[in-house]
């Protein structure tokens, strides 16, 4: 059921307990390669030649998998 659009709202009015009762988790986790992709894509406005454009997208992939990571460690 997508978080858009008609079916979450008439769902929440006929089953009021679906919304109540429930936690919605809007952000599943990616893989560290979209993550990369999405960096590059929007690294692409700055004027970096395409070797640092891509250790940055890389660092940005790999720094936001490893928060997630460290805290659900920390959680535990």
């Amino acid at each position: 059921m997508s978080k858009t659009g008609d079916n979450l709202r008439n769902y929440g009015r006929m089953y009021p307990g679906l919304i109540n009762n429930t936690t919605i988790i809007y952000f599943m986790p990616w893989p560290a390669e979209a993550l990369v992709e999405v960096a590059n894509n929007s690294l692409k406005g700055f004027d970096f030649d395409e070797e640092l454009r891509r250790n940055i997208a890389t660092f940005f992939g790999n720094a936001h998998t490893k928060v997630i990571g460290l805290s659900e460690k920390m959680l535990k």
